[in-house]
């Protein structure tokens, strides 16, 4: 007990106790899932911001459209059968026609042609001879290309031409005119389509219809040239 000065007493004071509590928080890491579901919505949201922004996807993620160049057919075409009458057109045509097909093959890695010809006599006894159908590659895919397969040609696939030859002429004549074998003329003829010309050899100063399958001095197609062919390219084979 304490006094105070006037000899009262008071009883001493006791300092308050101050409580304090303390709260922790413990951060569990969120499962695995959770943090999934955030991936995913962060990924939808990245996208959706490039679509807005005009972006577009890589060309090995969705189909692209491009060109491709096919080789030239430089190997001889020579028809031998003889169809109706003789193998001398006699001066009298022949008329020729060229049919040409472009189609996709071997799962995409590869672009054909399809070739048939025909020769017929105009008048006379009607001499005929045609071979056909050709089949050529004219592009091939190659490892450099990497994951670019073509799916599908959307420029024109098919070309038909069709020429009248002029007659045999003697070999100093025609020297005059251009390239000639045996009196023939080798003319290059437009084409059409996937095709951009065609050279051949129409009607000489003998026969005409091939018997050995040489080209030389019989009627024949010597090379056919394509024009570029746009295609859609795939970032997976194509089934057949």
């Amino acid at each position: 007990m304490a006094v105070n000065e006037g000899g009262a007493s008071r009883v001493a004071e006791r300092p308050q106790e101050t409580t304090m509590t303390i709260t922790s928080t413990v951060h569990r890491p969120p499962c695995i899932r959770t943090v999934f579901a955030r991936l995913r919505r962060l990924a939808f949201t990245g996208l959706a911001g490039l679509a807005a922004a005009g972006a577009t996807l890589s060309p090995t993620l969705a189909d692209e459209r491009g060109q491709i160049e096919p080789r030239t057919i430089d190997r001889a075409i020579v028809p031998t059968n003889v169809e109706r009458g003789d193998r001398d057109f006699d001066g009298k045509g022949p008329i020729i026609t060229v049919g040409t097909r472009l189609f996709v093959g071997r799962n995409g890695r590869a672009v054909f042609a399809e070739v048939l010809m025909s020769a017929r006599e105009d008048g006379g006894d009607g001499s005929r001879t045609s071979i056909g159908p050709l089949t050529f590659e004219v592009w091939r895919w190659q490892p450099s290309d990497g994951a670019r397969f073509v799916r599908e040609i959307t420029s024109p696939t098919i070309s038909t031409v069709r020429f009248r030859s002029g007659p045999g002429c003697a070999p100093i004549g025609c020297a005059l005119i251009g390239a000639a074998e045996d009196g023939g003329l080798i003319v290059t003829v437009n084409g059409n389509g996937p095709v951009r010309d065609i050279r051949l050899l129409g009607d000489t100063l003998g026969d005409d219809i091939s018997t050995d399958n040489n080209p030389h001095g019989d009627t024949s197609i010597r090379r056919i040239r394509f024009n570029p062919v746009n295609v859609i390219f795939t970032d997976s084979l194509v089934r057949s």
